[in-house]
């Protein structure tokens, strides 16, 4: 179920750090950033008492975002005309 709603919270922002620029430039701004924030969330859990850091939340998170990605890019191909 963790899987799951990670990758349900990062697709945002894939879908939002590409529809800032539809190319592939916009796409590896979103996977960085996304894998960066989802790092950045997991090592503030070593700290922490009652969470653990997991390898299986960053790749789902960063999973989450190619999926938004992908679906940004295949929606901005959509709205110019050229149905994929």
């Amino acid at each position: 179920m963790d899987v799951v709603a990670n990758v349900a919270l990062y697709t945002p922002l894939g879908w939002g750090g590409t529809r800032r620029r539809a190319d592939a430039k916009g796409a590896a701004y979103a996977v960085v950033l996304s894998a960066l924030l989802s790092c950045g969330c997991e090592w503030s859990q070593v700290y922490s008492h009652g969470r653990f850091p997991s390898a299986t939340d960053v790749a789902s998170n960063v999973t989450g975002a190619v999926l938004g990605v992908f679906l940004a890019l295949w929606w901005a191909r959509r709205a110019r005309g050229r149905a994929v």
